[in-house]
């Protein structure tokens, strides 16, 4: 018979280990781990609501400011910086039409209520962000959806439609 590894006798024994998948400690982190997944809504609002507010008050300085060819630079760092900040806390939607999408798509990322949850805080996050843009450049683009002379309010809202597509459609 060959010898056996010094280490062999140990890793082949029956007897229970302190790691082990029925210990105590086990059944202490799954419980505790269960009770913070049903206290992490108000988290995960709270990311929905500044990473909207940070979105949308970047969006509202930087389309007044002197610099407005970079505008479209600023918005999306910004929204990327929320995205690696919140992703993992929210999913960062940071847009109703993005968590609509979501929902819609049933991937199972949200469930209805947490949606319309999710909705309520970007709309939030995305109005207390307008007062303070407004505040900081006095200036305001509300109702202002033509894009040129000949453009009406139905080439806005195609144009508005298409482009929130496809956002959606890249989430």
């Amino acid at each position: 018979m060959a010898p056996t590894p010094p280490g062999a006798a140990r890793t082949m024994s029956k007897e229970p280990t302190m790691y082990s998948r029925n210990s105590h400690v086990t059944d202490i982190i799954a419980t505790h781990r269960g009770k913070v997944r049903h206290t992490l809504m108000r988290e995960k609002l709270l990311a929905e609501f500044v990473g909207t507010f940070f979105l949308v008050l970047t969006v509202g300085t930087a389309v007044h400011s002197s610099g407005k060819d970079m505008a479209g630079v600023a918005i999306g760092l910004a929204l990327g910086i929320q995205i690696y900040t919140f992703g993992a806390v929210s999913g960062g939607f940071f847009n109703p039409a993005v968590t609509l999408a979501v929902l819609l798509a049933g991937r199972g990322k949200i469930e209805t209520p947490h949606a319309g949850l999710y909705m309520v805080a970007q709309f939030l996050g995305a109005l207390a962000a307008a007062f303070c843009a407004y505040g900081g450049t006095r200036a305001t683009t509300c109702f202002d959806w033509a894009l040129n002379p000949s453009g009406g309010w139905g080439t806005s809202l195609e144009l508005e439609a298409l482009f929130t597509m496809a956002l959606c459609g890249a989430v």
